[in-house]
C-alpha cells in the first residue's frame, strides 16, 4: 500500500497485526504528505503509536539523500540523464536503479520532496517539541522549560541532532545543485525561477495553515507541539538558506490549501549543458 492511503483493517476474529514502512524515491511526494498528515493530526486518523519520526526515520531519509549525493558527485548520475540506448553497467548498478528519474518534472519533485523531509528533520520529529526527558502525557518542570527555552535543548539526543545537521546540509547542497543546473519551465513555457525554494515554502505554508486548523478544532497530532513552537521551529528553518528566506518573504501568493504541488502536467525539465562542471565549481566553492 502505497504512503498517503487513507485505509482501515476489520478484523473478523481476533488477530495480530504486524507491518511496517518502506521507503522509495519515486514515492516521496506521497510520504511527505502522510508525515505531515501523522505530525498534525495524528490522533484523529490512526490508532497506533508511531515512534518519533526522527530516531530511525531520519536515518533511512540521510542515507537516501547521500546515495544520491554519491551518485552525482560521482558523475554517474550523467549516464543515467542522457544515454541514449541502454547501458550494461546501468542494468547492474542498483543504486542508480533507486535514484529519483530527475529527467522528468516527477522525479525532480520526488528529489525535492526527499531533501525536504530532511531540512524538515528537527520540525517533523516529536521529540522536538518535548524537554529533555519529558515523557509525551507530562508537563514540562520548570528546569525542563528553562532548558528549552535557554538553550534549545529538546528530547532529541545530541548525536541525533548531530546528524541531522549534517543531512540538512547534503539536503540544501542538492536543493542548491537543483537551482544552478536545472530548468524547469511551466505549462505557459515560463521558467520556474528556484522551484526548489518555492516548493518548500508552499510546504511549510501549508502545514502552519493546517496546525492552525487543527489546534482551532482541537484536534491532537504531535505532543506538546502549539502552533507558536511550530512557528518557532520553521522560523528556524527559513534561515538555514538566503533563497528560502526571500521566498517566505514573498509567500503571500501562495496557496495554503495543499501540501501537494498541485497539477504537473505540461512541466518540462531542461539540464544545462555542462552541468558537471557547474556542480565541482559548486562543491568547491569557486
Amino acid at each position: 500500500m502505497k504512503a498517503n492511503t487513507p485505509h482501515f483493517v476489520y478484523g473478523v476474529e481476533d488477530t495480530i497485526c504486524y507491518g511496517g514502512h518502506y521507503y522509495t524515491t519515486c514515492l516521496m511526494q506521497a510520504t511527505l504528505s502522510s508525515l505531515i498528515h501523522s505530525f498534525v493530526i495524528g490522533d484523529f486518523i490512526t490508532n497506533i503509536e508511531h515512534h518519533p519520526p526522527g530516531s530511525c526515520c531520519n536515518i533511512f531519509y540521510c542515507s537516501i539523500t547521500h546515495a544520491c549525493l554519491n551518485a552525482m558527485a560521482l558523475k554517474q548520475v550523467s549516464s543515467l540523464l542522457f544515454s541514449c540506448g541502454t547501458d550494461s553497467h546501468m542494468a547492474t548498478d542498483v543504486v542508480l536503479q533507486h535514484l529519483p528519474d530527475i529527467k522528468n518534472f516527477d522525479g525532480i519533485l520526488d528529489l525535492l520532496s526527499l531533501c525536504i523531509l530532511v531540512i524538515l528533520g528537527n520540525v517533523l520529529d516529536f521529540q522536538t517539541y518535548s524537554a529533555p526527558n519529558q515523557h509525551q502525557t507530562e508537563s514540562a518542570t520548570q528546569v525542563q522549560r528553562s532548558l528549552m527555552n535557554r538553550f534549545d535543548r529538546n528530547d532529541i539526543q545530541v548525536d541525533e541532532r548531530m546528524a541531522m545537521c549534517h543531512g540538512r546540509g547534503v539536503a540544501i547542497f542538492l536543493l542548491k545543485w537543483v537551482r544552478s543546473c536545472c530548468l524547469v519551465t511551466g505549462p505557459d513555457g515560463v521558467a520556474i525561477e528556484d522551484l526548489p525554494s518555492l516548493y518548500l515554502v508552499k510546504v511549510l505554508k501549508a502545514l502552519l495553515s493546517y496546525k492552525r486548523m487543527a489546534q482551532k478544532k482541537r484536534i491532537n497530532g504531535t505532543p506538546h507541539c502549539t502552533l507558536s513552537l511550530l512557528e518557532r521551529q520553521i522560523q528556524n528553518v527559513v534561515q538555514c538558506d538566503p533563497s528560502f528566506e526571500t521566498q517566505w518573504r514573498n509567500r503571500a501568493n501562495l496557496p495554503d490549501d495543499s501540501l501537494n504541488f498541485g497539477k504537473k502536467d505540461g512541466y518540462k525539465v531542461e539540464w544545462k549543458t555542462g552541468w558537471e562542471d557547474d556542480w565541482f565549481r559548486l562543491a568547491s566553492g569557486r
